[in-house]
């Protein structure tokens, strides 16, 4: 079995060893190049960037909605808080602070829930019934 030379390229010549090092010295060339494109355009756009403006805002209003309006008024003494089932079954609540009149608080229910003249009357006397029960602790 006889070996057969076939004819290869000899990388150890001079000429083929150029060549390579031309390549790689243009590849390190081709990084370089491209770094300093890329800083040339960061100092570029830092160095256009327009100055920042100086933009009105309006000054803040006090209250913007109903809670916040709450929140800045004193807060009242909850006393009793008021419950009964109208008509359609729905629960109705209401809130009654120290210095509230009775009657003042069924009439305000009772515009809210458009009860009749008599209805009203018989809430503001259950309130006042329960207002006397609160003072008198039974």
């Amino acid at each position: 079995m006889a070996v057969e030379k076939t004819a290869r390229l000899d990388k150890k010549h001079g000429f083929l060893r150029q060549i390579i090092k031309n390549q790689i010295d243009r590849d390190e060339y081709d990084k370089e190049v491209k770094a300093q494109r890329q800083q040339q355009r960061r100092s570029r756009s830092q160095a256009w960037k327009r100055p920042d403006k100086n933009i009105y805002s309006p000054p803040k209003k006090v209250a913007t909605s109903e809670d916040e309006k709450t929140e800045d008024l004193p807060k009242k003494e909850e006393v009793l808080e008021v419950q009964f089932e109208n008509q359609q079954a729905v629960i109705i609540c209401y809130m009654m602070y120290k210095g509230d009149h009775p009657r003042q608080v069924a009439k305000t229910i009772g515009r809210k829930q458009q009860l009749p003249q008599l209805e009203i009357q018989a809430l503001a006397e259950i309130i006042t019934e329960e207002l006397a029960n609160l003072k008198t602790g039974t």
